[in-house]
């Protein structure tokens, strides 16, 4: 993915995301948002996975813990 396509989806994330924001406005648990944002991209017609696994290495490679990490996989 060149630097015009991650920035062309960096721009789709973050107007779905205020889109999402002004539509629900504060005071929801965090995972209303969470699916929310999830449904309005998958319409968008882009790929969406919650809640995947990541590892978190330190600078010599050590792992620190495997986290749950939102829309990564």
């Amino acid at each position: 993915m060149d630097e015009e396509a991650i920035l062309e989806l960096c721009n789709k994330v973050r107007q779905t995301a205020f889109s999402l924001h002004t539509f629900l406005r504060s005071g929801h648990l965090e995972k209303v948002y969470e699916n929310g944002l999830a449904h309005r991209l998958r319409k968008a017609g882009l790929k969406v996975e919650q809640q995947c696994p990541l590892k978190v290495y330190d600078e010599d490679g050590t792992i620190f813990r495997r986290l749950l990490c939102g829309f990564a996989g």
